[in-house]
């Protein structure tokens, strides 16, 4: 078949290992201390954006879905208590 040969992925490219992972959000979460302790504007946007980068990664949400994500998408999930709150999230728009 044609398609199979029309393969356009970078071989290179890869998942992000558990330290890579872990080292995104210990940046991430360093970020709004950085900004505050410069005393400059955007703390809340630095917050924001590692709830949003710990949101695709917790539900797989893709960069559409990710940027239409409300407060109230955020659901309890019965099979898992201990997630609180926020054991699953609801894709409105996708």
């Amino acid at each position: 078949m044609v398609h199979t040969l029309e393969y356009e992925g970078d071989p290179r490219r890869r998942p992000l290992t558990y330290d890579e992972v872990q080292a995104l959000f210990d940046a991430a979460d360093a970020r709004p201390a950085q900004i505050r302790g410069h005393g400059r504007k955007g703390t809340l946007t630095a917050l924001r954006d590692a709830a949003v980068v710990k949101t695709i990664y917790a539900y797989g949400t893709r960069r559409t879905e990710s940027s239409m994500v409300d407060l109230v998408d955020l659901q309890r999930h019965r099979k898992s208590p201990q997630c609180g709150q926020f054991g699953s999230l609801a894709v409105r728009h996708g």
